[in-house]
């Protein structure tokens, strides 16, 4: 699994500087690298960020979620009207956010996802992948938008043992009832290029939510 690119708005509420501490030291852990040659401390505005989202879909889904947030907040599931953006309806998830854990259950999926997952997800847990090592990929991925209260981008990449590979743009939008800890997650995910759709396929490097890298925003 290649992470091309993660992108973290960090702006939303406090703990940034904790968020890009945590990050720095766990990914040059996994890397082994220094942690100054690691580029984790760029800034970046929500706006900059969606000039940066290949997808005119996920840009105006990301602009739609600032606007309903309002001030310093996060939006809640309330606020999101589906009639705003029909023409992102099929890209889009909702996860729900179990405590304690936190867990991740898939509540509703858009009409394009079921075919990239390999089958429905609707009722079942992140936990629930048939494959161990991208069950832990995408709980570390989902993880951090509720940790940070903040929206992640992740453009990854995975090569696959016939030699196929699959790219994709993974938006994940946090939201919360109480306007502040997040219960649930609004996920966009597109693939710029998919081979066997469907088909369970095993990568040739495994997937490791510790080579992100992530870039906060300024206010």
């Amino acid at each position: 699994m290649r992470l091309l690119d993660v992108f973290s708005v960090s702006s939303l509420v406090g703990g940034e500087r904790m968020a890009i501490d945590w990050l720095l030291s766990e990914t040059a852990s996994m890397l082994r690298k220094p942690a100054d040659d690691l580029d984790l401390r760029s800034e970046i505005s929500l706006t900059e960020l969606a000039a940066r989202l290949t997808f005119d879909v996920q840009r105006d889904l990301l602009e739609y979620w600032d606007v309903i947030r309002g001030e310093g907040h996060l939006p809640a599931r309330s606020d999101f009207d589906p009639l705003a953006v029909p023409h992102a309806l099929p890209y889009v998830g909702l996860i729900d956010i179990i405590e304690p854990g936190p867990q991740f259950r898939y509540r509703l999926i858009g009409t394009k996802l079921p075919a990239y997952a390999g089958g429905r997800l609707e009722g079942r847990l992140v936990d629930e992948q048939k494959t161990p090592g991208i069950a832990a990929y995408l709980n570390c991925v989902y993880e951090l938008p509720y940790r940070f209260r903040q929206p992640v981008f992740i453009r990854e990449c995975a090569d696959y043992e016939d030699g196929d590979e699959d790219c994709l743009a993974r938006l994940i939008l946090p939201m919360a009832q109480d306007r502040n800890m997040p219960d649930m997650l609004l996920v966009s995910i597109i693939y710029e290029t998919q081979n066997n759709p469907g088909q369970q396929r095993r990568e040739t490097t495994p997937r490791s939510c510790r080579a992100l890298s992530m870039v906060s925003a300024r206010p």
